[in-house]
């Protein structure tokens, strides 16, 4: 009886693994076709071609416009091309104004300002803000700054960290009644609304499109120790109880049956075949390089997010009071993926 679970676990790796190496030489030989050539730059105008193609954020090289006023030269606008950035997060960089720190100095002054962050958008903003910098070195004839690396934390990721190690302490020895409450409320607070340090299929797709110029991140992190807890123990340690949008809907569902509400088991058996076909769709996308939208209800953690999607979430959260974890038991592609590491019951 083990040897066919065995031989099932072993097919759930190869076909992650196969599924990643077709996306990874899919996108290099589509890359490869394209032709590379430096943008033709207008008078006053600065632009970034290929040469700028290492510095990447969450989805790939962020290329830049910057206009100089032609009496003064100093920067009278900084302005993005089309990227490849997730629209939520690039959308919080712009809203941001961390850009207009640039405007009115000349590319000597605005090369040595520092670098901000932006709190929920850190890979977006500070691969805009590198790209600008190394563009006005360039303009400036400069010494290139010290590249920044790859291991970039500030006190939100020191959070998120101290509270993935709480977790991994009780998914040794589990939680449960009102410290498995406390738990979830915790996992919510850190992950969704303060670090919105979560996985999804849009941060899996970032991290493809990015290779190999991969940066490391709590959010790595924490998909590499659920894989690796996955393999060895058989338990989905994220989805168990770090994901904050699976932590708010098992606490919808305690609070439904707090008060009485009953409750309806996820009895339909096409769920977790319905939420593989939507990983596999996203997946086959990205290997054939079409953009589809990628909707999920955890961008309700970032401010500004659509309303439409709070009232997905908000319906999700409402729908898992009857159902509990209905998302992630249906539509949620992102735990398909995780389910592919750990053993198959």
């Amino acid at each position: 009886m083990q040897q066919p679970l065995r031989v099932r676990r072993s097919g759930n790796l190869l076909f992650a693994a196969a599924v990643i190496l077709i996306f990874c030489l899919a996108r290099h030989y589509r890359e490869s076709a394209q032709p590379v050539s430096e943008p033709a730059a207008e008078a006053d105008v600065l632009t970034t071609g290929p040469e700028y193609g290492h510095i990447v954020g969450f989805g790939g090289p962020v290329p830049v416009k910057i206009t100089l006023a032609p009496d003064s030269g100093t920067i009278r606008a900084v302005d993005f091309p089309p990227n490849a950035e997730d629209a939520d997060y690039w959308k919080r960089v712009l809203d941001s104004g961390v850009f207009r720190k640039y405007l009115g100095k000349t590319p000597a002054e605005a090369a040595r300002l520092p670098i901000d962050a932006v709190t929920g958008a850190t890979f977006s903003s500070r691969a805009a803000q590198e790209t600008i910098r190394a563009r006005l070195e360039k303009a400036a004839a400069l010494p290139r700054a010290v590249p920044a690396s790859r291991f970039q934390f500030n006190w939100f990721d020191v959070t998120a960290l101290l509270m993935l190690a709480v977790n991994l302490v009780f998914f040794f020895f589990p939680a449960s009644g009102r410290t498995r409450v406390i738990l979830l409320f915790c996992n919510v607070a850190v992950f969704g609304v303060l670090t919105h340090c979560y996985l999804s299929l849009s941060q899996f797709n970032g991290w493809l499109r990015v290779t190999p110029h991969w940066k490391f991140s709590v959010a790595s992190l924490v998909f590499l120790i659920s894989v690796l807890l996955s393999i060895w123990k058989g338990r989905n340690f994220y989805c168990g109880s770090v994901c904050p949008y699976g932590g708010a809907q098992e606490l919808a569902a305690r609070f439904g049956k707090k008060l009485g509400v009953k409750t309806y088991p996820a009895t339909f058996r096409g769920g977790p075949y319905l939420r593989r076909l939507i990983l596999g769709a996203t997946v086959l996308a990205a290997i054939c390089g079409v953009a589809i939208p990628i909707v999920e209800p955890f961008s309700a953690f970032l401010p500004g997010t659509a309303w439409w999607i709070f009232g997905m979430a908000a319906g999700f959260l409402l729908a898992s009071v009857f159902v509990p974890r209905l998302w992630c038991r249906w539509f949620c592609g992102c735990g398909a993926l995780l389910d592919f590491f750990h053993k198959t019951k």
